[in-house]
């Protein structure tokens, strides 16, 4: 049997999917897996992962009308039994790259906004997306519905990391005087994409955290990760918080090895959130306009801030882009206190003794 799985958007996206990869491996014989990829991030998280058979990427959203020709003549002509688009995938793009793949059986969700004008139809099998339910577990149905796979304990997510990337993390350690520190990993940003900058955390009330976790744990030292997208608010804090250091320049996988040097992750709901579960680190996730419900750290001991304001969550999984629907400037974010998130830091803390 052979399947293929779409390429998903974001680092987040792609790793909720790998507890699906193992049990699909773990529970098929003879299967062999393909995993389709369009940005090297997305890519490089699913590097070596032993429950993949072949890792394509090719950058579509770069090259739609070069990427047609691609699918055609390297695609389709490996008859795929099976075409997976794990959940979320409500985009036309994704459909239509599953329909050309040629496949009989095409295997996804239909959703409960904007399904038709996405060319969901464009799948054969499908189930509803249920609200609530977390990313994972929704990948978890595909499997139970269309291959009758039952599973009673999910894996977490995992990202595979070599032996001589955690060397190279502990050598940037030891040579910025730090590995012998209390780290805490922070991610203050977001994507930009699509308005998800709502989802970022007030950059004072961040550095007022940080400040408030030294005064508690002396020995504690900070790093800030993100991407281009969070130059603005890393820079603001290496210039403003002494003990801390803005990691630059770094690879998705250098990243992750450094990631799994921390104590804790303290962040903003995305990809790094997910990929510091898929580290095994502990994390404290801020949560506003998206789900923590579907979102949270999977796998890990993790503390949640969650307002739960009447009208949030209110992002769903669509073309669309993010927006306060109730034009409050995001108070589900806005109002969330330092006081608070420490409260949530110290109970995650303390549980990790």
């Amino acid at each position: 049997m052979k399947i293929l799985v779409t390429p998903l958007y974001g680092i987040g996206d792609t790793l909720m999917m790998t507890p699906a990869l193992k049990i699909l491996k773990s529970n098929l014989k003879s299967v062999e897996i393909a995993v389709f990829t369009m940005f090297p991030s997305t890519r490089d998280v699913l590097l070596y992962n032993p429950y993949i058979d072949e890792l394509i990427y090719y950058p579509l959203l770069e090259k739609k009308i070069d990427g047609l020709s691609y699918i055609l003549k390297n695609i389709r002509p490996k008859n795929f039994d099976y075409v997976i688009n794990f959940y979320p995938t409500n985009r036309k793009d994704y459909n239509i790259f599953s329909f050309l793949t040629g496949s009989k059986k095409r295997i996804g969700h239909s959703y409960k906004v904007m399904n038709i004008r996405e060319f969901n139809f464009l799948k054969n099998k499908k189930i509803m997306e249920v609200d609530n339910l977390h990313n994972v577990l929704e990948n978890i149905r595909l499997l139970r519905e269309f291959f009758g796979i039952d599973v009673k304990d999910v894996p977490p997510m995992e990202i595979y990391l070599k032996e001589e990337e955690m060397e190279e993390a502990d050598e940037f350690l030891k040579k910025n005087k730090i590995d012998d520190k209390f780290l805490i990993g922070i991610h203050a940003g977001s994507s930009v994409f699509k308005g998800h900058k709502g989802k970022r955390w007030s950059i004072k009330k961040f550095e007022e955290l940080i400040k408030r976790i030294k005064g508690k744990i002396k020995e504690s030292f900070f790093l800030f990760f993100g991407a281009k997208d969070d130059e603005d608010v890393n820079e603001y804090l290496d210039k403003s918080i002494d003990f801390g250091l803005y990691v630059k320049g770094k690879g998705i996988r250098q990243v992750a090895a450094l990631i799994k040097r921390c104590k804790i992750f303290i962040t903003n709901d995305s990809g790094l959130m997910h990929l510091s579960a898929a580290c095994h680190v502990p994390v404290l996730a801020l949560f506003g306009p998206t789900s923590p419900y579907k979102l949270h750290p999977w796998g890990v001991k993790h503390r949640v801030c969650f307002l739960g304001l009447d009208c949030s969550p209110c992002f769903v999984y669509s073309p669309k882009p993010m927006r306060c629907v109730k034009g409050i400037n995001f108070k589900c974010m806005e109002d969330m206190t330092v006081d608070y998130v420490f409260d949530k830091f110290i109970e995650l803390y303390s549980e990790i003794q």
